[in-house]
């Protein structure tokens, strides 16, 4: 990792203070992280947008499940966070960037923009809410310049009244500080001066001890760095806790699956092996649908001919049938003669010998049984009955 340094941007308002600044080594990618404390003594909402970059894409940034993600909202060219606070809250949330943006870190490092905090403080009589108006006075320790007015001139202003703090009793419900004043040594505040306007007036004319405004300063929370730094700290190491179970977690997913190129990388393999085998498979269709038509083709030559087959076919049966039927009249007339011819047998067989008529039965017989044997052919090749 580089070691350059980016600075931070801190805005506060309403009581509570945003620091935003980027991690570079805490998380696996780079992130932007938004730190939130609230001075408040009631529980409030803050709302906080965040330009996102001309050249990034909303899509280009994540948000952590154990950093607030369910807080953030996204449109087109900003993001949005929004969160209730408890009194004395300090509360982070992160964003990461993309490769495709880490590479120019302070297009992140804009300004955010406090919408709102909810509800507001209140304020005094110059705009200025009461809590701001003491700590800026305790900040300065006394010694801020008073500008002309701030002050009446007239001996009046001798009688403004004076509150002593000797040792203030603080009491604590709930989280909230509340000061106990000393009535008795109180003295009366005018009508037309609020409690705050007095006190800061004491203040700056250094009418407050030292004491007074140490115990003024930790009840208000104003130079406790060291109470801030502690709590911070632990903050720190449960962010750090929480960053190892998800960077371990994280790891793990990369070890099982590769990093997110790797992974582009590998699905752009399989949509160029699964392109290739399309382009295969629409070759070999087209060489079936080619090899599909030649043979319907062959087929529907096959089919028309022997069609003209079958009807020559049809012909030649036709044929046939006619010549079995003059076979078969032929066959009928030979019968005839043959009955014929056994009656001139028996009419010959009165008129000749004995050896004569032996010899022409054993002649016609042979005849008959020539023409019979050939009648049987016939029957047989004509299918005759």
């Amino acid at each position: 990792m580089s070691e350059q340094a980016f600075e931070e941007q801190t805005l506060s308002s309403e009581g509570v203070t945003v620091t935003k600044r980027f991690e570079e080594d805490e998380f696996p990618v780079p992130a932007i992280a938004f730190e939130f404390e609230s001075t408040r003594e009631e529980e409030v909402t803050i709302r906080l947008s965040d330009a996102v970059p001309d050249s990034i894409a909303v899509e280009d940034l994540g948000f952590h499940p154990e950093y607030g993600s369910e807080y953030w909202t996204m449109d087109e060219d900003q993001i949005t966070f929004e969160r209730s606070l408890t009194p004395g809250a300090e509360y982070t949330t992160v964003y990461g960037i993309r490769a495709t943006g880490s590479d120019n870190i302070e297009q992140f490092l804009n300004e955010p923009e406090i919408e709102s905090v909810d509800p507001p403080l209140p304020e005094s009589a110059d705009g200025e809410s009461d809590d701001d108006t003491v700590k800026d006075a305790l900040a300065s320790e006394g010694e801020l310049s008073l500008e002309e007015g701030d002050v009446p001139e007239s001996d009046e202003a001798e009688d403004i009244a004076t509150l002593e703090l000797e040792e203030p009793a603080l009491e604590a419900e709930d989280g909230d500080v509340a000061l106990v004043e000393d009535e008795t040594e109180a003295a009366p505040v005018p009508e037309d001066e609020s409690l705050v306007s007095a006190l800061t007036t004491e203040i700056q004319h250094g009418q407050v001890s030292e004491e007074e405004l140490a115990a003024l300063r930790e009840a208000l929370g104003v130079g406790n760095e060291r109470g801030s730094a502690v709590a911070r700290l632990d903050q720190l190491q449960r962010d750090i806790t929480d960053l190892r179970a998800y960077t371990a977690a994280l790891e793990e997913f990369l070890d099982e699956n590769g990093t997110g190129a790797e992974l582009i990388t590998e699905l752009d393999e399989r949509v160029e092996t699964v392109a290739g085998r399309v382009t295969d498979v629409e070759s070999e269709l087209d060489s079936v649908t080619d090899t599909v038509e030649a043979e319907l083709t062959t087929v529907t030559e096959d089919v028309g001919r022997v069609e003209t087959e079958l009807s020559a076919m049809s012909e030649e049966i036709q044929t046939v049938d006619e010549e079995l039927g003059a076979v078969t009249e032929d066959l009928n007339s030979t019968e005839e003669t043959l009955s014929e011819l056994e009656e001139q047998v028996e009419t010959l067989e009165g008129k000749v010998t004995d050896e004569d008529v032996k010899e022409r039965v054993e002649e016609v017989a042979e005849s008959i049984s020539d023409l019979k044997e050939w009648q049987e052919q016939i029957k047989k090749t004509f299918g005759g009955g």
